[in-house]
């Protein structure tokens, strides 16, 4: 069994760079020799003083080439990040590295594991390569409890304080439904809001919202409602992209705006529950999600590899008997509207505002073959803008006249 030349791994959470250590290469499981150099820069949160993780390498064949327990204060910055040096098993590449963050600390000891939401381990697959160094890239935002019913998102230095909820009523009875839209009477009925606002604190940072149409799907109905929140003020239900095909709503509203005070902006829907669709719909229940940065997301989207807390509302509304929704607070009880954290996967948001206005967000490409026949598009709503891309077919050939590319239909197959 012989000693292979040293391999470097270079593993780092988050978006900042801390200097790597250097220390003596360890023998992996079968005698095979690398090394990783691992650097864990993620935590820029307001008052934290130190983060403890646990680190462990493990080769192809799934055994462990090393685990580690690791602290800011011990190999670090005493706030968040960390340096460590390791081996990694170069006779069976790709090694697995796993970081778990497994508790944070303040100026008056370890936070309360119900101050904090714990994320998902961080797990990445990275070649070990004798006498190479690869970087291995782990990106983590913590979500935190705070005051007053919002939640705390750090962000490169910046906190982001968010409120979310979805209230029907005190209790489910119907003397306690809120009564905010009007029916095609006149008459204020049952309504439920969503509720959504974030800032970005006095640091003077630009507060981002960003939010998916809400679906309220009903079991017994075997139908889904959609309300854009493409657009403000009261939502045409018998227009695309919405749809209302069993009658479950009777209005729909959308309010949203900004305040000068701590970049603060909000993101509120209004629905009217048209209780007389009640027995019919069956069981519904109420869904989306959404998220808040101090500054904008690239595509209006958390990036691919990335761990990123958002907001899930997944709330039962009503079944046959009548409203069960109630008063849901972000991560409270009742249960409904929780705090979640990205799976690493890219995760595009229908809509975004931010305190300066609307985000612009890109939609997916509409193809239109030819049949021959006039086609309609249906212009969503908030949309500003559009970009069409027209091909003509090719022409035939002779005559003086020859088609050319770019910048015409016809002839050899121009576009516009």
């Amino acid at each position: 069994m012989s000693l292979r030349p040293a391999a470097a791994l270079l593993i780092a959470l988050g978006a900042a760079t801390a200097v790597s250590a250097c220390l003596a290469e360890p023998v992996g499981p079968d005698g095979a020799t690398g090394r990783v150099d691992v650097t864990i820069a993620p935590l820029t949160l307001t008052g934290i003083t130190n983060a403890s993780y646990d680190v462990e390498v493990a080769n192809a064949d799934g055994d462990t080439v090393w685990t580690r327990s690791l602290t800011a204060t011990a190999f670090g910055d005493g706030v968040g990040s960390v340096s460590y040096v390791g081996p990694c098993d170069a006779d069976r590449s790709p090694n697995t590295v796993t970081v778990t963050l497994t508790g944070l600390d303040d100026a008056s000891g370890a936070l309360p594991a119900s101050s904090w939401l714990v994320p998902p381990p961080l797990t990445r697959s990275a070649a070990c390569v004798a006498d190479t160094d690869t970087a291995v890239s782990f990106d983590l935002t913590v979500a935190r409890a705070a005051s007053q019913g919002f939640f705390d998102v750090a962000v490169s230095f910046d906190d982001i304080f968010c409120s979310a909820k979805l209230d029907c009523g005190a209790t489910p009875a119907a003397t306690d439904d809120l009564l905010l839209l009007a029916d095609a009477t006149g008459a204020r009925r049952t309504t439920a809001v969503l509720g959504f606002a974030c800032t970005a604190g006095p640091s003077g940072a630009d507060t981002h919202l960003y939010l998916d149409d809400l679906r309220i799907t009903c079991a017994g109905a075997g139908t889904t409602t959609v309300v854009s929140l493409g657009g403000v003020g009261n939502v045409d239900l018998t227009a695309a992209p919405n749809a209302n095909p069993s009658g479950y709503l009777f209005a729909a509203a959308v309010y949203q705006g900004s305040e000068g005070l701590a970049q603060k902006v909000y993101w509120n829907v209004a629905l009217g529950l048209d209780r007389t669709a009640f027995a019919g719909a069956g069981a519904c229940t109420l869904s989306t999600e959404g998220t808040a940065s101090d500054g904008a997301l690239d595509g209006s989207a958390i990036a691919a590899g990335s761990v990123y807390p958002y907001i899930a509302w997944d709330v039962a509304l009503s079944d046959a008997s009548g409203r069960l929704c109630t008063q849901h607070e972000v991560d409270g009880t009742p249960t409904g509207v929780a705090t979640r954290y990205s799976d690493g996967a890219a995760r595009v948001f229908d809509h975004g505002v931010s305190w300066a206005g609307a985000i612009s967000v890109p939609l997916a490409p509409t193809l239109f073959d030819h049949t021959g026949a006039a086609q309609s598009y249906v212009v969503p709503a908030g949309c500003t803008s559009l970009l069409v891309t027209a091909w003509g077919g090719g022409g035939g050939a002779g005559g003086e006249l020859v088609g050319g590319t770019g910048n015409a239909s016809g002839g050899a197959g121009g576009f516009t």
